[in-house]
């Protein structure tokens, strides 16, 4: 009885903490539609504005126990504020945990690390053809260290490519792995080759993850408006008029939230103050720094 009574308080002080929001890390959300100036949330990510924030908390509390609740809902999209995240690699292993990951195939997608100068301040004195060659091959060089890092097989797919058949190369695939560069070369891309139907489908329908990083997570929000703060991303580098809000929509994975990545407190608080006024109301954003990742079941709102 002693034994019993031990592990239920345990189990009661566990509950009692998660409900108090003494939780693993905080994640920063801005809300101009309230009038609040930048404020944490706990939770895991944003989990706590869901009904099933408690079990998701707990969880994370408790090391990432597999179904602590049954109103627990398995998380379908991670993002992060930067690539090579040991914890992004964590979260997969563990949302995969029981499961022969040699079978869970991931697809790669590198496109927004893909794109070319061409312009006549270029730098670069190789020939076009030269520089591509070299950039898949750093591509698939990425995606070696990925399966590696995982253990799962992986599918390099560049979006760029004009004769890729997205829904056959993304067939097949448990995750949807999606790296950062310039934010407006991977949207376009990810518009044009029909990706943005295929990996929605994946995603809310046949329990595919999506894993967005940097511009990655960016495009997985409601708009990308956000790649223009900090002048990072050349949105020139394809022909679309980026004033068009249709242009600036995003996958609408997370369809009330706005990315910031790379966020650091010390140099960006004045940005953010500045620029979260050109949000709309209702939009929640995102802030994640460069060693943070955000995670969440969909629906996400």
């Amino acid at each position: 009885f002693g034994s019993w009574l031990s592990g239920a308080l345990a189990e009661m002080l566990l509950r009692v903490t998660a409900a108090l929001g003494v939780l693993f890390r905080p994640e920063r959300a801005f809300v101009p539609s309230r009038g609040l100036r930048p404020r944490r949330l706990w939770g895991f990510g944003a989990a706590s504005r869901h009904r099933s924030g408690a079990a998701e908390r707990l969880r994370r509390l408790r090391g990432g126990d597999a179904e602590l609740s049954s109103a627990a809902r398995p998380v379908k999209v991670i993002l992060g504020g930067s690539g090579r995240v040991q914890r992004q690699f964590d979260e997969l292993k563990r949302i995969f945990r029981g499961v022969d990951v040699a079978s869970v195939r991931v697809a790669y997608i590198p496109t927004a690390h893909m794109w070319l100068d061409q312009s006549e301040s270029s730098v670069s004195k190789r020939s076009i053809g030269e520089r591509r060659r070299r950039r898949a091959a750093e591509a698939r060089k990425e995606g070696r260290f990925l399966s590696e890092q995982l253990g799962m097989p992986v599918d390099t797919i560049d979006l760029a490519q004009e004769d890729l058949n997205v829904s056959d190369a993304l067939q097949g695939n448990r995750v949807i792995y999606v790296a950062g560069g310039n934010t407006f070369f991977l949207r376009h891309h990810m518009r044009r080759s029909g990706f943005d139907a295929v990996c929605k489908r994946m995603v809310q329908d046949e329990g595919c993850v999506y894993v967005g990083l940097s511009a990655g997570g960016i495009v997985a929000g409601r708009h990308i408006g956000t790649a223009f703060w900090k002048g990072w991303d050349d949105p020139s580098i394809v022909g679309l008029d980026w004033t068009l809000p249709s242009n600036l929509e995003g996958l609408g994975l997370l369809p009330n939230h706005v990315v910031f990545p790379h966020h650091d407190e010390e140099k960006h608080a004045e940005l953010v103050q500045q620029r979260s006024a050109e949000l709309k109301d209702g939009e929640t954003l995102l802030l994640l720094g460069d060693d943070e990742i955000h995670c969440c079941a969909l629906p996400y709102d």
